[in-house]
């Protein structure tokens, strides 16, 4: 049988908790939980993670553009076209001519999204209280500005962060392909 997603999001930290202090457990711990909010999330609404990510974007700025869209969300403007197709077979989005650029679409949410806006919300509402049971607010208020602040961080302009160490010397991979390999032999 084929491991699903919330198998992968469950084994993601390891039960061994020793060094909670290491950066790969603070990784593997923040990446488990935005998984596994993730994953509920979509299992609330019924839709996969980008069609999701797709409907929040344009709930926040209705009217963006295909290619608006893929680069707010980093995704490929192919798949974002795709999505968008899935959405509106669903009746959550329309494509309507934009009002400037005759080859561009606006892509709109249909009344039909913003009444299940209320639904979504409530859904993610409960995930919230499930998640943080058991944890005292104040627990909860230090939590989230850690957070905040370590999204401050990393936010800051690159200049005034150091460079992480690169882990991958893309011009050693150039020299030492098979490929180069083969045509510095020849």
């Amino acid at each position: 049988m084929a491991e699903t997603k919330r198998d992968r999001v469950k084994t993601a930290v390891p039960d061994d908790t020793a060094d909670e202090m290491s950066s790969t457990y603070f990784a593997q711990l923040l990446t488990a939980v935005g998984e596994e909010l993730a994953t509920r999330y979509d299992d609330a609404t019924g839709l996969n993670r980008n069609q999701n990510r797709i409907l929040i974007a344009l709930v926040e700025e209705d009217g963006l553009t295909q290619t608006e869209l893929a680069n707010l969300l980093a995704m490929h403007k192919v798949s974002v076209g795709l999505h968008i197709a899935e959405l509106e077979a669903m009746n959550l989005v329309t494509r309507e001519a934009h009002p400037t650029d005759g080859r561009a679409k606006c892509i709109r949410v249909t009344p039909f999204l913003r009444m299940q806006a209320p639904r979504a919300r409530g859904a993610f509402d409960d995930i919230h209280r499930i998640a943080t049971e058991g944890i005292a607010p104040e627990d909860y208020t230090i939590m989230l500005n850690c957070l905040a602040r370590m999204h401050a961080n990393l936010a800051k302009g690159d200049d005034e962060n150091e460079s992480p160490a690169t882990i991958i010397d893309k011009s050693a991979l150039a020299t030492t392909s098979p490929a180069n390999r083969k045509h510095r032999s020849a």
